[in-house]
């Protein structure tokens, strides 16, 4: 199989899936692990324009905008994205694979 074929492989995959993932997913924003994960990355970038490259769900958009992020979130599966999308509405998402990422350069001061 080629990568091309891979790829669209697992795109159909999490688009099946999407609510499946989801709910499995769910809950790690309230962990205590994760939360200091995200005060880790609020230490080192504590305000900024970022992107996250496979954002899925939407599950760290919300923290990161509480955090007072300019976000952005890309994702290659519309499924995963209409998800983030309803959790998020204020929240820009992009449907796009890694590959495809068209930003100009230093668009983002983190990702």
């Amino acid at each position: 199989m080629n990568p091309a074929d891979k790829e669209k492989q697992t795109i159909d995959f999490y688009d099946r899936k999407a609510e499946e993932w989801a709910n499995a997913h769910s809950g790690y924003e309230k962990i205590s692990w994760w939360i200091e994960e995200m005060q880790i990355f609020h230490n080192l970038l504590p305000t900024g324009k970022i992107l996250e490259i496979g954002a899925g769900t939407g599950r760290d958009a919300s923290n990161l905008v509480d955090l007072g992020y300019d976000y952005t979130g890309t994702d290659a599966s519309f499924g995963l994205l209409e998800i983030a999308k309803k959790r998020n509405p204020q929240v820009n998402f992009k449907l796009v694979g890694v590959c495809e990422l068209d930003f100009p350069k230093h668009e983002f001061d983190g990702f």
